[in-house]
């Protein structure tokens, strides 16, 4: 339809059945194969949601979640050696793959012919400046986030001994820009762009070219990934050379707080109403059990008006309810905790939203579960109460169906 609000309509349709059925996915894949019209563009979008939509089933160990990615990724493999896909097709369906927050499977990633031309020569790679490449990819006015989004997608889609060279000379040429898009690469959800992104930090650490700004870039990250123990020794390299200068950005003015209630799988948005100087922001943050800071973004707003109308629509879409800003400490320590317990890595976008919360010293809480139960009883009234007591308070609980629209 060319219509971008009747294809999302659309891709929303179909995307939560077809993301139990792999079949189906994979005559959808035959049918992009074949069709050489614009619809092809419009499935890739569809694919992308499927996989999205099948990740959520994986995480709310959804019955047979596992078993749609297996017969998935063996079928794309089947075709891939087949040589039924070709090198456009493979691509996308990375990309699908990578906005779904998932690693592509071996046998679709593959790189320009050039690249491969010099690594397949066994010499040291010599890259040209990848800013250049960056800046030509790159949107005028592009922020750090929205680059490093569209270059994960491309880097992703290629071998991964091709993604891991280009990122790391990326952030090791020391182009301000570049070490700027390079920190969020170091909380990718694909380990190797995290690795990638450490060895890059490395090799700025070895020609002391990490400045104070970036080693606390560096302190901050280091409590929110599981790749700590790569992160310590590399904070250490930095601190024995004594590193000043950097930009720090002026601080964010916090206004107001608004959460929702935690839903039936443990999710929970917190946004934050923001400004500095004359800029205004909306900052959104997803926490989830089991999965820590599942989601964060900026949403930029063109005035006090603008915010203002942002935040009414989102409370339009939601029940959201008004906290004191000190909730914010104890939540994303509590989410954090949980997230690293089990080997999940904070959303990227974490790192911009993180000051605009004012929460710059927060740090994982180990047993989420007893921090929490802490939080909401903290002198153990609960825990005190004779059994009888206890029973009549659950049995009100059967009136929360009329005043709480989320149950």
């Amino acid at each position: 339809t060319d219509n971008e609000r009747s294809t999302l309509l659309w891709v929303n349709r179909w995307a939560v059945p077809l993301s139990n059925d792999a079949d189906a996915v994979l005559d959808l894949v035959d049918a992009m194969s074949e069709d050489e019209s614009d619809c092809a563009d419009d499935c890739l979008v569809l694919l992308s949601r499927i996989l999205d939509e099948a990740r959520m089933n994986i995480e709310n160990d959804e019955r047979g979640a596992a078993d749609f990615f297996e017969g998935l990724a063996a079928g794309l493999a089947q075709r891939a050696d087949a040589g039924e896909l070709d090198a456009g097709t493979c691509f996308g369906i990375s990309q699908a793959y990578l906005r779904a927050g998932l690693t592509p499977p071996d046998q679709l990633r593959s790189a320009p012919e050039a690249f491969m031309e010099v690594f397949a020569a066994g010499e040291p790679v010599e890259l040209p400046d990848v800013g250049d490449l960056v800046n030509g990819l790159a949107p005028d006015g592009s922020t750090p986030f929205e680059i490093y989004t569209g270059l994960r997608e491309m880097l992703g889609a290629m071998q991964t001994e091709v993604t891991t060279t280009i990122l790391t000379h990326m952030i090791g040429q020391g182009n301000p820009r570049m070490v700027a898009i390079g920190r969020y690469f170091l909380l990718d959800p694909v380990a190797e762009m995290r690795d990638a992104a450490i060895s890059g930090f490395e090799l700025l650490a070895d020609h002391a070219k990490i400045d104070a700004a970036v080693l606390s870039d560096l302190i901050r990250v280091r409590n929110w990934t599981p790749n700590g123990p790569a992160l310590d020794k590399l904070i250490k390299t930095v601190l024995r050379r004594e590193p000043a200068g950097g930009t720090v950005p002026q601080p964010w003015q916090l206004h107001r707080v608004i959460t929702s209630l935690p839903d039936g799988t443990g999710s929970q948005s917190i946004m934050g109403v923001c400004s500095r100087g004359n800029t205004r922001a909306v900052a959104a943050v997803m926490i989830k059990a089991g999965h820590g800071i599942k989601d964060a973004y900026v949403i930029p707003c063109a005035s006090r008006n603008d915010q203002k109308m942002m935040v009414e629509q989102i409370e339009h879409a939601m029940a959201m309810y008004d906290v004191s800003p000190s909730y914010l400490t104890r939540a994303f320590g509590v989410a954090l905790g949980d997230g690293l317990e089990r080997g999940r890595v904070t959303a990227p976008g974490f790192l911009d939203v993180e000051p605009m919360f004012g929460v710059s010293d927060v740090t994982p809480q180990s047993g989420a579960r007893d921090a929490m139960l802490a939080a909401i009883d903290p002198l153990g009234e609960l825990a005190a109460l004779s059994d009888k007591r206890r029973s009549r308070l659950i049995g009100k609980s059967r009136d929360w169906f009329s005043e709480y629209d989320i149950t």
